[in-house]
């Protein structure tokens, strides 16, 4: 997990840069804290041939840039699709495997995840996806399949989550724990502090007034793919709402307001983000007051106009 992902793949480098390489590991890839850059892939029509992930990370079809890396590892969570094209050259070059080969043999169907694939071609099954408006839009396809490539049903993003709920030969105990322990950053910010930390893949929520956290992770593929899950191991309870709406984030706001009433005693998840900001008044007051000795410290500065 900590030793540098390039140990691993041979056939591709990111372009020089003033950061250090070495610290772009397994595990500040999959907490997004490699310091890899926010790299927003669109999609690519379902008639145009797939990318390689080599050629996906160097000059992709759906985003405006390669990738490259923008500040040192474990400084601060940049979100960044294309750290999962990393893991996912890693494990085909260290297998000799396609990725999507790999992950079927070895994750999906040991755990009972038959209706899931990272391979789109010659699928005849698809759901249909719409717009804000409720027209049908054409669906798009992805090069980088760790990142946005998962063909899944909500049976199995379920399976996943009772897998993840209780540990076994595949997902064993020990993954769990560090699957769901907060990978710590340098810079931890104001932003961070408010809207909580990364695990390995999952969002982790402080609940306040509760020793406890919640797990999410969203899903959003244009042209309207909306998703999301959320777990909390106290209770060993958890939901997957998966939608084919670019309204859909409005649905699943609603359903999962009513999963953390239940859970959390009446909380929901707005009212927990809104303690959120409750609890950190202090710095907005703090930030303020810096506002306003600044704007002195102009006024005073400031030249006489000569006349």
């Amino acid at each position: 997990m900590n030793e540098p992902i390039f140990n691993y793949i041979s056939t591709w480098n990111l372009p020089n840069s003033e950061f250090n390489a070495d610290g772009i590991t397994a595990k500040t890839l999959l907490s997004h804290t490699s310091g890899m850059v926010h790299f927003p892939t669109t999609g690519i029509p379902m008639t145009t041939e797939l990318q390689t992930v080599k050629e996906a990370l160097t000059a992709p079809l759906d985003v405006a840039h390669g990738a490259h890396q923008v500040q040192e590892a474990g400084e601060s969570i940049i979100y960044s699709n294309a750290g999962y094209g990393l893991l996912e050259l890693a494990i085909e070059e260290t297998t000799g495997l396609s990725y999507n080969k790999y992950m079927k043999e070895n994750i999906l169907e040991p755990l009972g995840m038959n209706d899931s694939t990272f391979s789109i071609e010659g699928l005849n099954d698809l759901g249909k996806v719409y717009n804000e408006n409720g027209t049908e839009e054409e669906l798009l396809k992805y090069s980088i399949k760790a990142s946005a490539g998962l063909i899944s049903t909500p049976n199995d993003i379920a399976t996943w989550l009772l897998n993840t709920l209780n540990p076994n030969s595949i997902l064993n105990e020990e993954t769990i724990d560090t699957m769901l322990t907060e990978v710590e950053i340098t810079n931890s910010d104001l932003i961070t502090k408010l809207t909580g930390g990364f695990g390995l893949s999952y969002s982790i929520e402080p609940i306040y007034f509760r020793d406890e956290v919640m797990y999410t992770h969203t899903g959003n593929n244009p042209p309207g793919w909306k998703h999301i899950l959320a777990f909390d191991t106290a209770s060993k309870s958890a939901i997957a709402i998966l939608t084919n709406s670019q309204n859909g984030d409005s649905l699943y706001a609603e359903l999962i307001d009513l999963y953390t009433k239940y859970i959390y005693d009446g909380t929901s998840f707005t009212a927990m983000f809104n303690v959120n900001l409750f609890r950190y008044l202090p710095y907005w007051g703090a930030m303020i007051v810096l506002c306003g000795v600044a704007l002195i410290f102009l006024k005073i500065k400031k030249p006489k106009e000569s006349k």
